[in-house]
């Protein structure tokens, strides 16, 4: 299987999605976008070799990735902050605007626009959108996470094209935000990626001679396996729900999900090296509205307040 998993990444002969991840923190460009209502809530890509899908009630949030025909769709959608999607993170912690609600769940997050909506389910606003045969665009004004009904000061414009296995992706965030305080870096999600249950197997490169064809490792998912092998059908009670996998080093850049007959996709970012990643509820089964979700998101500390401009590069792939 690593063998597989590793051709897939590197000569894209799998569903494949590849992100050119950008940051772009301004004053004024914000201001230049036009409100447009879309005609259809889900827009779909495809070329006779994969699909991959966007949802416009959701701030354009990536919600589907397949190969063409009758093939499952592998991410996750259960609620506003799962998705293949933009998500960033500054200061303060906690962020509470006055006459904001905030929850006490993600109080901690701190100032948190998510490309698809809210903790309380109100769905980040579109602001433009455009598409072509192999190509669309779509701009947002994200929500705040953690406080309900509360749009961020910034725009996230997501670019996406396809050819052949590969879905590429250019995420733009612009920040127009008032408060002009320096906060300190945090980890940033590039982009946050939340899998279906039965993707619950990561693979990825630990050792110290990248780019060499050096074997790949199963990243701390037997405990994982374990139950899917006891509880197949997950009708027995959880002991608990989280199962959270040490922060990885990963020189390649690149990760994989992967089910048990080794179909998945993987993701690639260049420039990150840390990487996070959880499994949430019961591992083998479950569909793209279900409650189980394998999540993983390429890290990297970073400043993000309105006094800063400057680009950030990435790219993953399925």
């Amino acid at each position: 299987m690593n063998n597989a998993i590793r051709f897939a990444i590197y000569r894209l002969n799998c569903d494949a999605l590849a992100f050119a991840v950008a940051l772009l923190l301004s004053m004024n460009l914000a201001c230049s976008l036009k409100a447009q209502t879309p005609e259809h809530e889900r827009f779909y890509l495809h070329n006779g070799v994969i699909r991959v899908g966007i949802d416009l009630s959701k701030g354009g949030a990536i919600t589907w990735l397949s190969r063409e025909g009758n093939h499952p769709n592998m991410v996750n959608h259960a609620d506003w902050g799962r998705e293949i999607q933009m998500s960033d993170y500054s200061g303060p912690v906690p962020y509470i605007p006055p006459g904001a609600e905030v929850s006490p769940v993600w109080r901690s997050l701190g100032w948190n626009p998510v490309q698809a909506g809210d903790a309380f389910k109100h769905a980040s606003r579109i602001l433009h959108f455009a598409h072509g045969p192999t190509w669309l665009t779509v701009t947002c004004q994200p929500m705040q996470w953690p406080l309900r009904n509360y749009p961020a000061h910034c725009t996230f414009t997501t670019r996406l094209s396809i050819k052949g296995p590969v879905v590429r992706v250019d995420n733009i965030m612009v920040n127009n935000r008032r408060d002009h305080t320096q906060f300190p870096a945090r980890t940033q999600e590039l982009p946050a990626l939340y899998a279906n249950g039965p993707y619950y197997l990561l693979y990825g490169y630990t050792g110290d001679k990248p780019f060499t064809n050096a074997p790949i490792t199963c990243l701390d998912t037997k405990a994982l396996l374990a139950l899917a092998r006891r509880d197949p059908t997950g009708t027995k009670p959880l002991t608990h729900t989280f199962h959270w996998m040490p922060r990885q080093l990963l020189p390649e850049n690149w990760a994989a999900f992967a089910d048990t007959k080794g179909h998945g996709f993987g993701i690639w970012a260049p420039r990150s090296y840390l990487w996070s990643s959880f499994f949430y509820g019961h591992p083998g089964i479950g569909g793209p509205k279900d409650g189980n979700t394998a999540y993983i998101a390429p890290n990297r500390d970073e400043i993000l307040d309105s006094l800063l401009s400057g680009q950030r590069h990435g790219q993953k792939q399925f």
